[in-house]
């Protein structure tokens, strides 16, 4: 038998403890472990859901890496590359790539009865993955592309078909400025709302077929494209992957006059990356702040507990128990009082996430956060590492206010009982 877990279970069992400071101060401890522990699951939840999914928001307009010309300028007109099957299979037999699609980018201007809007055509062919805007698509669907038949049909966001008064099977009239001057009518097939704004406001997706047209890319001199798109399978990856197509397209593969300029989302999209490490930062700041207050709570706890059983403790030295068998009776008692606030804190924790994750009770501005609602992203792991880490950095912090029962004489001490 373990006589320390059975003594300590006593002492947290007696119905005179209840009477006592220690009891209040205890169920204090716990309601304080319980609120850290939910604290803690509910920011690594929301931090991680968030950068997950602005993330693949980015990722799905974009792909995770983009190879162009790299005598790209900064404007929507970039310099064509020619297709090559060479670098397509190259790339897409890169480890770590997930699937590899060409587009073509086209600026002009939508123009209604009161309204002149600038955007951004982005062309398409039959190897572009659907999924991301599927997923986001409001109504209609997405276009049809095959090749040798050119689709007159557009994918427009909400919040430009708002912005427009534009409906589903509406005809959108598209200037482009450029010699001569040309004017395209397009239907639109879809709408979509992915929840950024910027990127949504400025981007209409159409057959890459039209953008080679207008841009006069004669097909004798090959399929002319503005660059590959690259899906990764994890943006964990996106450094090494980015590395090694630096290494094997641009300097590899690229034609003399054509050179190849590889950059991640990372790259391109520095500001909002940048921003995600803040959000990133102020999570370990609650997580550290969080652990504190739970450590604090728990030494007093348990100090109060200690001076509660001086007498006690001394009792038992006289009847020859040692120091470190005697601390253990306490941090058996500090373990019951911290499994009582994880099993609540994750209660809380997890039960609110889920609350948010199927209800959406917070909602956010999407034109500030790039999401409607507060994205939430529960995984085991997380969990895991929160609860073990909390119990591991507690029991641990515990050792050092028990050292105090190795000053307790047993004499003093049965007096002061």
């Amino acid at each position: 038998m373990n006589i320390e877990r059975f003594i300590a279970k006593r002492i947290s069992g007696f119905k005179e403890n209840r009477k006592r400071l220690s009891h209040f101060i205890i169920g204090i401890t716990t309601v304080a472990i319980a609120l850290s522990v939910s604290t803690m699951i509910l920011s690594v939840a929301i931090v991680t859901g968030f950068r997950e999914e602005i993330q693949d928001k980015i990722a799905g307009y974009s792909g995770h890496i983009i190879i162009t010309n790299h005598s790209v300028n900064q404007s929507y007109e970039a310099f064509p590359i020619t297709f090559d099957s060479t670098v397509y299979n190259k790339i897409k037999n890169t480890p770590g790539v997930k699937h590899v699609q060409v587009f073509a980018l086209k600026a002009g201007l939508i123009k209604t009865k009161n309204e002149i809007q600038g955007v951004v055509l982005k062309g398409v062919s039959d190897d572009y993955d659907w999924s991301f805007f599927d997923k986001y698509m409001v109504q209609g669907q997405h276009l049809d592309i095959t090749l040798g038949k050119r689709n007159k049909k557009v994918l427009m966001s909400k919040s430009l078909a708002d912005m427009l008064d534009f409906h589903l099977n509406d005809n959108v009239k598209m200037f482009f400025i450029q010699d001569p001057p040309r004017l395209r009518k397009y239907k639109i097939a879809g709408i979509f709302d992915t929840g950024l704004y910027d990127f949504d406001k400025l981007y209409m997706i159409i057959d890459i077929q039209d953008i080679q047209k207008l841009n006069d890319w004669d097909k004798q001199d090959g399929f002319k494209i503005t660059g590959y798109e690259v899906q990764l399978y994890n943006i964990k990856d996106i450094d090494k992957v980015t590395r090694l197509l630096k290494k094997n397209i641009a300097f590899g593969l690229s034609k003399e006059d054509e050179k190849l300029k590889v950059e991640n989302i990372k790259e391109i999209y520095p500001d909002i990356f940048d921003w995600l490490a803040i959000v990133d930062m102020n999570v370990w700041v609650i997580l550290v702040i969080m652990a504190i207050i739970a450590i604090i709570n728990m030494t007093t706890g348990i100090l109060i507990l200690i001076l509660e059983k001086t007498g006690f403790i001394g009792i038992l030295k006289a009847l020859g128990a040692n120091n470190a068998s005697i601390r253990k009776i306490f941090l058996y008692n500090s373990w019951y009082i911290l499994r009582r606030g994880l099993l609540w804190g994750n209660l809380i924790g997890i039960g609110l996430a889920l609350l948010q994750y199927y209800l959406h009770i917070i909602p956010l501005d999407p034109q500030t956060y790039y999401v409607s609602t507060v994205p939430v992203n529960l995984k085991i792991t997380h969990l895991m590492l929160i609860n073990i880490g909390t119990v591991i950095i507690t029991i641990i912090m515990m050792i050092f206010p028990t050292l105090i029962i190795s000053r307790i004489e047993p004499v003093k001490a049965i007096k002061f009982e």
